[in-house]
């Protein structure tokens, strides 16, 4: 549990959720679920790129003592900061434990259900599946247990639909294709990674704020692909059928891509005042990404000076003879700490010697 780490990924989550709240209506959508994605990477990325910058501040022999002093006064508290340290590393691994069983029962009880589903039949399928094919297989399926339409499975998809006549035959062309584009975006493999991020960082508030807005932005740019390929005045008979998805809605899912999911008033908002003017959507979307993408790069990198912490600012400091006691040298010159150590009877010698 890096603190630094954590403190970075907050600050980018503050500023995408900032950004969000300001520009959500000038903004594609995509470029919002972007943003999330940018920030994913060091999130997962294991190791820590280190800068190092000489201090010309410090002479190395100055350097070395300090670091040597520093060593010393910790070596009294190895052991309750292992101590520290080993309990907090096991209360992380409980609550790692404690969400991937919460998500992963959810979605196996919920896949159980969808097992159940029965393949659709009839023309209207047939020739839509040939005119939306793609190299992953795809199938469409009908349940009883569910009133609104989803999306689940990665290598071998599954669009399932409410049984028994549920959803008018008027919104099936704005369902299936909205779900297939969750299909062709690979929603449902970015919301198994989301589920590793969050699992990791679970003791994180900011995580579970991004879930939320992540699975909101992931529908905003669903949505927008959408209307692309239809007409302007299809618009609101698209608006309509969300509405009429909404009120039937009941039930979730963690690892679906849900048509009617996540609050709806949002999402009709945004495609009612997206702002239509291109080139400042440009400017403004290359300005977010180019900001978030330097933060998140910051979240992997540390910046270290030649300081006492730094090994290539060694000094070897032997007691000559068994007595003297290391003294207090901070805030001392270089001449003076060199004094005071040679007079407890201390050898001075560079570590590059």
């Amino acid at each position: 549990m890096d603190l630094y780490k954590n403190i970075m990924v907050g600050i980018v989550i503050l500023c995408i959720v900032a950004a969000r709240k300001i520009l959500l209506y000038r903004i594609p959508g995509k470029i919002w679920l972007l943003l999330w994605k940018i920030l994913m990477v060091p999130l997962l990325w294991p190791f820590t790129i280190t800068m190092r910058f000489p201090n010309m501040e410090v002479s190395r022999i100055v350097a070395g003592i300090l670091r040597f002093q520093e060593k010393i006064k910790l070596s009294g508290n190895d052991m309750s900061l292992l101590s520290a340290s080993g309990v907090m590393q096991i209360i992380w691994l409980l609550g790692v434990i404690v969400i991937v069983g919460i998500f992963v029962s959810s979605h196996l009880k919920k896949r159980i259900e969808y097992n159940m589903a029965i393949p659709v039949k009839g023309n209207y399928f047939e020739e839509w599946k040939k005119s939306h094919s793609l190299k992953r297989k795809v199938e469409i399926k009908e349940s009883d247990r569910i009133v609104s339409p989803l999306t689940y499975g990665v290598i071998r998809p599954v669009i399932l639909l409410p049984a028994y006549g549920n959803l008018e035959e008027r919104n099936l062309a704005f369902v299936l294709e909205h779900e297939m584009i969750h299909i062709k975006h690979l929603d449902v493999l970015f919301k198994w990674i989301l589920v590793i991020v969050c699992s990791v960082y679970w003791y994180n508030p900011l995580i579970w704020i991004m879930y939320i807005l992540v699975n909101r932005d992931m529908e905003l740019a669903c949505d927008e692909v959408l209307l692309k390929n239809h007409a302007p005045e299809s618009k609101k008979e698209y608006v309509q059928v969300l509405i009429d998805l909404e009120e039937k809605r009941v039930q979730r899912d963690f690892l679906c891509g849900s048509f009617c999911k996540y609050p709806i008033e949002e999402r009709i908002k945004v495609m009612v005042m997206a702002d239509k003017q291109r080139s400042t959507k440009i400017l403004l979307s290359l300005s977010i990404v180019s900001l978030i993408t330097i933060l998140s790069i910051g979240i992997t990198v540390r910046v270290q000076t030649a300081d006492f912490r730094d090994e290539s600012a060694a000094v070897v400091i032997t007691p000559n003879g068994d007595e003297g006691k290391v003294p207090n040298i901070i805030g001392y010159d270089e001449e003076q700490a060199c004094e005071i150590l040679l007079g407890q009877g201390f050898l001075l010698k560079s570590g590059m010697d």
